[in-house]
């Protein structure tokens, strides 16, 4: 689970490492409870500052975002190691065992979703419409 997210005018977060296991619970960890659900529902894509308005980004910035990230957990890495270990624990600790807790069944979801046999056939029937 990231420490600092930062996403350049594009919108895409830069945190340097690949896909995070769960995304759901890193969603509900991050942003508001007021405006996560309307925007899972909706399917809803949001820009940068969008997500930094619902708390799903740290910082917009107009440059290096992985450079940005960096600066910002250089303080904290810079102190007692044992004390941040702790409080990255208790405030993220409950996300992270719910992460793994649901990480296989909404993998499997999410693979049925975008590659069972529905998805094939909507994807089948919009590009026929597109003449693709």
């Amino acid at each position: 689970m990231p420490d600092h997210a930062a996403a350049g005018p594009a919108g895409r977060p830069g945190d340097g490492g690949g896909p995070e296991p769960a995304p759901l619970e890193i969603v509900r960890y991050a942003m508001r409870a007021t405006s996560l659900e309307p925007a899972l529902r909706a399917g809803e894509l949001v820009d940068a500052r969008g997500a930094r308005a619902r708390g799903g980004v740290t910082q917009v910035v107009a440059g290096d975002v992985v450079e940005a990230a960096r600066r910002a957990c250089a303080r904290p890495a810079a102190g007692p190691p044992a004390a941040f270990e702790a409080i990255k624990a208790g405030l993220k600790g409950p996300a992270v065992a719910r992460a793994r807790g649901s990480l296989e069944s909404l993998r499997n979801a999410f693979v049925e979703a975008w590659d069972g046999a529905e998805a094939r056939r909507r994807l089948g029937e919009a590009r026929a419409r597109r003449g693709a």
